[in-house]
C-alpha cells in the first residue's frame, strides 16, 4: 500500500465496496481486475508490459485526455500527476 496514491487507494476501496454491495460470490480476481479498468494507468501498465515482471506506471494514464485540458480546468488530483510527472525530468 506504501506505493500506492491515495487516489488509487480511493478507487480500490470503491471497487471493494461496489463489489460487496452486490451480495454476490467474487473472487479477489475479479476485483483486481475491474480496480485495473478504473485505474487506466495499471491497465496500460500492463498491456505494454512486453516479457518484463515490472513495470513503470505513469500517473498521467490514470486521466484520459489530461494532456488536451486547459490549465485551469485539472482537477487537483490531475494537476499533481501532471507535475510530478513533469518534475522527475530535472
Amino acid at each position: 500500500m506504501d506505493f500506492l496514491s491515495d487516489y488509487e487507494i480511493e478507487l480500490i476501496e470503491a471497487t471493494v465496496e461496489e463489489f460487496a454491495g452486490k451480495r454476490t460470490a467474487f473472487n479477489s480476481a475479479e476485483v483486481v481486475d475491474a480496480s485495473c479498468v478504473r485505474i487506466g494507468a495499471w491497465q496500460r501498465a500492463w498491456e505494454n508490459r512486453g516479457d518484463s515482471d515490472r513495470v513503470r506506471i505513469n500517473p498521467l494514464h490514470t486521466f484520459i485526455g489530461l494532456l488536451q485540458k486547459k490549465e485551469e480546468d485539472l482537477t487537483p488530483v490531475e494537476e499533481t500527476a501532471f507535475y510530478y510527472e513533469a518534475m522527475k525530468k530535472f
